[in-house]
């Protein structure tokens, strides 16, 4: 956490026992709230989705995709997802087998 004073930038400690709270970006065009009110413009009263994505000033595929998601997982679906990679390839292979010479042998 930052705060910012007459002194200059001041880091201050984070609390990681507390739960993680998602601090929207202030250019953030689409809240949670907002998804959900997009995807119910398009799902439940049948807008277009070019259309809706105007009013929301998103793309057509944005506003696709948070349709489609609210169609299949409701107002759960609305919330942020990790952008984290589900598996990393380093940790499935291990390390590269290497031979004596110091060259490494290839695993594909």
């Amino acid at each position: 956490m930052v705060r910012v004073s007459c002194r200059g930038v001041e880091l201050l400690p984070l609390h990681f026992d507390e739960q993680e709270t998602l601090v929207v970006h202030g250019n953030a065009v689409l809240t949670p709230k907002g998804r959900l009110l997009l995807a119910r413009l398009i799902v439940e009263e049948g807008w277009p989705v070019v259309r809706a994505a105007e009013q929301f000033n998103v793309s057509w595929p944005t506003a696709k995709r948070w349709a489609m998601r609210y169609a299949a997982m409701g107002s759960a679906g609305m919330s942020d997802r990790s952008s984290r990679p589900h598996l990393s390839l380093a940790r499935v292979m291990g390390p590269p087998d290497c031979q004596g010479d110091g060259t490494t042998v290839a695993r594909y």
